[in-house]
Order: structure tokens, then sequence, then C-alpha cells
């Protein structure tokens, strides 16, 4: 880290509240809308978005 001049002191725990927090600051009272795939990838983006703004949330399973 001492390259790229990154902090050393991140967690995963961290990464998830960043992420849950700038979810919520986004959607604000609004709704959001997303795709799931049926992969690890969709699945988790909805994961994590339904942690940050729960009933707000409307998941679509896109074939």
């Amino acid at each position: 880290h001492d390259v790229c001049g990154c902090p050393g002191d991140w967690t995963m725990e961290s990464i998830i509240d960043a992420s849950v927090a700038a979810i919520r600051d986004q959607v604000g009272t609004g709704r959001a809308i997303c795709g799931l795939s049926g992969g690890v990838d969709s699945a988790v983006a909805a994961a994590l978005v339904h942690e940050a703004i729960g009933d707000q949330l409307t998941c679509v399973f896109v074939d």
C-alpha cells in the first residue's frame, strides 16, 4: 500500500458500510430496480442494495 498511497487499514466490513451509505445517499426516499441474472455479481449487488434500502428495492429476474 505504500507504493500506491492507499491506506492499509481497510476491512471488508468498512467497504460494505461505505457502499451501503453511498446507496442510501443516492436513492434517498426514492425507489430502485435491480436486474438479477442469477449470477453471483448481480445477487451480491441486490443483497447489498437491499441491505441499504430494504423495501424501496424491486428486483427483476432477467433471463
